[in-house]
């Protein structure tokens, strides 16, 4: 589902068009920060039912904490993981369909940092999740909760494994009984800071061209609505992808890359 450039040699095929649907149940900031003890392992997520209009998940969005929180976050390490439920409820039988290894960014702030997910289409049930490993003598403080009103039963979940134990993040069921658990049957009602991004599988359809004067590629596509953006990587699963050209009305777009330079990947959204 991606138009790839190799050098000059040029492939195309049916890109993800900008319909979409937000995955979204907690508000604009965290009242609580939940902790977890020292060298224990925590994964926590938010479920939802998959909408037919966002399907092709793309964007995974989480914040870190909580405005004063006591715990410095910034560079802890953690995973963003996705999953797919196929019969909802408690998401202790998801099968993870993606991950990618990252770093705590903008920790206490309450900003949602954004991770690209490369358009994994799931069925069913959704599940978002955040692995943490408190490597630390110390409690962390890292979970962000939103308790206010409304908040959603049986949509927030968390599981754990004690001090020095394995948390597998492919094998939830693996967890032991009593602590894996919806979030209001162990404290505050609420839900995580954590939100997704779908899109509809519409089909953009892009072609790739080199212009020889001046040395530029020209992109021009078919399908969707604007405005679209224009992506461009350097890795197939477009996880470094980056927006080089924003709310274009039009369907083209020119980039000016030396057709000696390294391999890219384009993507119009």
């Amino acid at each position: 589902m991606r138009t790839t450039l190799f050098t000059t040699l040029i492939l195309g095929w049916s890109m993800t068009a900008l319909a979409d649907a937000e995955y979204v149940i907690a508000d604009t900031h965290a009242d609580v920060v939940l902790s977890l003890d020292p060298h224990e392992t925590l994964v926590y997520m938010n479920t939802f039912p998959v909408d037919p209009s966002g399907q092709y998940i793309d964007l995974i969005r989480t914040s870190y904490g909580r405005v004063f929180g006591p715990s410095a976050l910034n560079g802890t390490p953690v995973k963003i993981l996705l999953y797919e439920d196929p019969d909802g409820g408690s998401p202790q039988n998801a099968t993870l369909l993606w991950s990618q290894d990252a770093v705590v960014a903008n920790g206490n702030t309450d900003t949602l940092n954004q991770y690209v997910v490369p358009h994994v289409l799931v069925h069913g049930t959704l599940v978002a999740a955040i692995y943490f490993q408190n490597t630390k003598t110390a409690p962390v403080y890292i979970t962000p909760l939103d308790t206010t009103a409304p908040t959603y039963s049986q949509q927030s979940y968390f599981g754990y494994v004690g001090a020095f134990e394995t948390l597998d993040p492919a094998n939830l069921s693996a967890i032991p009984l009593g602590q894996f658990m919806a979030q209001e049957d162990s404290g505050p009602a609420g839900n995580y800071r954590i939100e997704a991004r779908g899109r509809s599988d519409d089909g953009i359809a892009l072609t790739v061209s080199w212009l020889v004067s001046p040395d530029t590629l020209r992109l021009t596509w078919t399908g969707g609505q604007p405005p679209y953006d224009v992506e461009r990587a350097s890795q197939p699963d477009f996880s470094d992808a980056v927006v080089i050209a924003p709310g274009v009305t039009s369907t083209t777009y020119d980039d000016p890359v030396a057709p000696d330079g390294p391999t890219c990947f384009y993507r119009v959204r």
